[in-house]
Formats: C-alpha cells, structure tokens, sequence
C-alpha cells in the first residue's frame, strides 16, 4: 500500500502565490451550513480547484475558527471568502453579476451528479475574422461535456468538430484543467486546423510544426518548445503524434492495468 502523504509534503500554493494565480470562475455558497468540520471541507475543496470565492451565509460559522481549522488545513488563509446574512440577496447580486446559478441538494427531483451536464458555456470565442460568431447548442454542449469527462464526438462531416475541440482545448486551458491542450489531427488537415484556431482565438499561443520540423532533428526541437515553453494549444499531426516516445516504464505499466482490468 502506498504511504499517505503528510500535510507538509502536499505542494501547495502560498497565500501570496494563490491570490496571484488565475481561479476557476466559482463563487460557493454556503447557506445554513451547522458542520464546522463541512464547512472547512469546502475551503480544503476549493484550494484544490483554486477557486474564486466563497460565501458564508446565515449561520455558517466563518473564520477564523479552530474546528473549521481542523478541515480546511489552511486553505481558509487562501482562499477568498465573505460574508452575508441573507443568501438569496447574495445569490441574486451573484446572478445580476452574470453568474449561472446551480443548487447542490440531496431533494426529491434532482438530478444525479453523475447524469447532470450544465447548459451554459460563456467562454467560446464571440468574433471570427470580424464578424459575430456562436457556437450551435450542440456545439457548447460538446464543449461542456469534453471539459469534464472523456468523451467520443459521433458527429457528422460539417456539424463543427473543429470549432468544437478547438474550444474545447482552450476552455480546459482557461478553467486549468490542461496545462497545454495537444489536438492531434490528420496530417492533410493540419493547416486548416491551424487557421480556424487562430480565427477563432486569434491572441491565443498556437504551436504548431514548421517545414524545418519535419526531420528527426526538427522533430526533437519541437518537442523541446512543447516541454520548455508556454501554449494555449499545440497542433500536431497524426504522424508525428505517433513519433513521441513514451518511457519503457510508463508502457509497462499501461499494460499492467489493462492486464488487472480484465482479472
């Protein structure tokens, strides 16, 4: 059995290097919450996630507070929160803001956490080479559903797969759920691909091969910019994709696992 980690061997974000980061676009909302230690949970949780803000309200106890302590382990100190008596007013100012509003409840009618998939996806690129642009409902669902669980897109030729994963990528980039989103797309589609990202996000760091990459040495110095350097998405060719080594170690192991799954 693998050793637990302590607390001191996590790596995590100071105060001052947490409020600097960029945070998932999450206010909570705590409302009525009487569990201390629940309470302190959700500050753990949303260091996790690095997200935005939380709000207390009603009775919820709020920092500082030792027993809130004791769940948190100091994500209290990092994590942005305030208070306000009265959770409708503050859900409403959230909602005037343009915040979507979800309620997290175990009630009669609700919908399983396993089968919920939001409606609303705001962060797709409005403007293409000019002119007002939005994704179809198919197209932002797609998006939604690729950022939180893997997927397969069986759509048909011209429903918008590329506009899709291209969204996809730098949604996950900007929520930080990919360090550096890689598509990999066949090798005569390449340039197109290239020229829709660019469309579509046109401040965003592209890396893609040149003609000089194209040898064994080229091929090695693009791999180093994927490794040393920072992108919002990275286009490869199928071919080359197929080219990467992967460690004889991490081969093993895959096979290990797919070994025990079927045991």
């Amino acid at each position: 059995m693998n050793r637990k980690l302590k607390t001191e061997e996590i790596v995590r974000l100071s105060p001052e290097e947490f409020a600097a980061a960029d945070k998932i676009p999450l206010v909570v909302v705590l409302d009525d919450v009487r569990s201390l230690h629940n309470v302190g949970s959700v500050f753990r949780t949303a260091d996790a996630y690095r997200v935005e803000r939380i709000v207390l309200c009603g009775i919820t106890a709020t920092p500082p507070n030792a027993e809130i302590h004791k769940t948190a382990l100091g994500a209290e100190f990092t994590v942005e929160w305030q208070y306000a008596a009265d959770a409708v007013a503050a859900v409403s100012a959230l909602k005037a803001a343009g915040y979507v509003v979800l309620a997290v409840e175990q009630a009669e009618g609700s919908v399983s956490m396993d089968d919920f998939v939001p409606e609303h996806f705001g962060g797709a690129a409005t403007v293409v080479n000019g002119k007002p642009f939005k994704l179809r409902p198919h197209q932002a669902k797609a998006v939604i559903r690729a950022t939180t669980q893997p997927l397969m897109l069986a759509h048909e030729v011209g429903t918008g797969k590329t506009y899709t994963l291209i969204s996809t990528a730098m949604e996950m980039r900007r929520l930080g759920t990919a360090r550096k989103p890689m598509i990999v797309v066949q090798n005569a589609t390449v340039g197109q691909f290239v020229a829709s990202a660019k469309a579509l996000y046109p401040n965003a760091k592209i890396l893609t091969l040149e003609d000089a990459d194209s040898n064994a040495d080229g091929r090695r110095n693009f791999y180093a910019k994927i490794r040393y350097n920072d992108w919002d998405m990275i286009i490869v060719p199928q071919s080359v994709f197929e080219r990467i080594p992967d460690s004889e170690e991490r081969q093993i192991r895959f096979v290990d696992e797919k070994i025990e799954e079927k045991m």
